[in-house]
């Protein structure tokens, strides 16, 4: 996946449009609620499907399905470690209870994964 490129909504929020693995189309966008800083993460369509066997489910119209996380910076903040641990080893904490630790995360020379230039330098001697 390339890395996002921003757009603004009609309103002036910024926002990135991309695939998931199973190609359904999702958004990161920031918030337009007034009293917190906050983002939209998550699909744009919840593609419903009954069965079995599956075939595509029109919603009623009086149904609303919500399908993106409102999140708060204090809410990415608390995840990104986790994200992080995972882009650095493919892995989440495995220990039941485990939290990972924000000043020191996976380093990418103790993983297999390749790391290009960009991401590399993210990672400053403060986590040695």
């Amino acid at each position: 996946m390339d890395r996002p490129t921003f757009k603004k909504t009609e309103r002036g929020f910024a926002y990135s449009e991309f695939e998931d693995l199973y190609g359904a189309k999702c958004s990161l966008q920031k918030s337009s609620l007034a009293t917190d800083d906050a983002v939209w993460l998550g699909i744009d369509d919840p593609d419903p499907k009954r069965g079995p066997p599956w075939k595509p489910y029109k919603l009623p119209s009086d149904v609303l399905v919500t399908t993106r996380m409102h999140l708060s910076r204090e809410q990415v903040e608390a995840i990104l470690p986790a994200l992080q641990r995972f882009v650095a080893t493919g892995e989440l904490p495995e220990q039941e209870g485990e939290q990972v630790s924000e000043d020191k995360p996976t380093k990418p020379e103790e993983c297999d994964h390749e790391w290009d230039a960009e991401i590399s330098s993210m990672w400053s001697n403060e986590y040695v």
